[in-house]
């Protein structure tokens, strides 16, 4: 995954959604092919990139310890109840989101939770995926330059160039590496998020594993929003196809969906959601939320087991 390429996208499964151009989409790394894409730092946003991840690597305030011991607990519980061999058929993909919105304490509160995440999960030797998607510019990128050389079509759909980001693979059994959160810590990655696309590459790519239960964790402040797109086609055009894609993944059940939303405003839109209160509590509604989905099948066992 260390090669920057275009990613495949689907574009006749919703009626009315399509993506003006694709040209300048890209699927990268978190380490070279991110920053060759958005290019050099100012010294302004080096500064506050650097401050993020020394607080991350200082945990000044404890958070990261107490999640790593909430991370601890989770797997003891999980692990209680779930044998090994059900453990191995079991692939997580977290899906984040990179939208402008998590600018400052979000963004680093999300790291420290996805951390602790992958350490519960790399306890119970279930196997990781970790997704970023954002937008490689502001204001349509290179995809509306090319729109509006071309006539400005009336209607032109998806009018940004996506930029999504493999953390880690689930394939990746190498220890935790920690590096690949400077990248998600750099201040220019967050601008404007396109979730129904996002998450229609997230399921392309756990339909490729071999795992039997393959769970899909959004983790959002639960609005699409891309000021281009919208502009050209509408304000519901991205919510609209956003639903529609979480709607028909949960209806053909070949992957269990659930979602972590940042604010408690939102309405949610998967039918397994949990809201934070506040920031602070992501990482403990993400492992709650961990939990909860990878002992479904189980509970699911249970309650048909106590009605018969």
């Amino acid at each position: 995954e260390r090669r920057s390429s275009k990613p495949k996208i689907t574009q006749a499964r919703h009626r009315g959604y399509r993506v003006y151009t694709t040209q300048f989409d890209h699927v990268a790394d978190p380490y070279l092919t991110v920053h060759n894409i958005l290019g050099p730092l100012s010294p302004e946003l080096r500064q506050d990139s650097h401050a993020q991840w020394r607080e991350f690597q200082a945990d000044s305030d404890g958070m990261r310890a107490r999640l790593r011991l909430c991370a601890v607990q989770t797997a003891a519980r999980i692990g209680a109840s779930l044998p090994p061999d059900g453990r191995n058929d079991i692939v997580v993909s977290l899906l984040l989101d990179h939208s402008g919105s998590l600018r400052n304490r979000p963004i680093l509160v999300t790291a420290m939770a996805v951390h602790a995440a992958l350490e519960c999960l790399n306890i119970l030797g279930i196997r990781a995926e970790i997704l970023g998607f954002t937008t490689a510019g502001w204001k349509g990128g290179r995809s509306r330059e090319k729109w509006v050389a071309k006539g400005r079509r009336p209607g032109p759909g998806r009018l940004n160039d996506v930029l999504y980001i493999v953390y880690r693979n689930a394939a990746d059994r190498s220890p935790l590496n920690t590096d690949m959160f400077r990248t998600m810590l750099r201040r220019d990655l967050l601008k404007e998020n396109i979730d129904g696309e996002a998450m229609e590459w997230a399921e392309r790519r756990l339909r490729a594993r071999r795992e039997r239960r393959k769970l899909l964790i959004h983790v959002s402040d639960g609005a699409p929003a891309d000021d281009s797109t919208i502009y050209e086609n509408g304000d519901k055009y991205l919510p609209r196809h956003f639903e529609a894609v979480v709607q028909r993944i949960e209806r053909e059940k070949n992957i269990e969906t659930g979602c972590v939303l940042h604010t408690s405003l939102q309405p949610p839109v998967f039918a397994r959601a949990r809201k934070c209160e506040s920031v602070e509590t992501l990482g403990d509604e993400l492992l709650a939320l961990i939990e909860d989905m990878v002992l479904n099948e189980i509970a699911m066992v249970r309650g048909k087991s106590t009605v018969s």
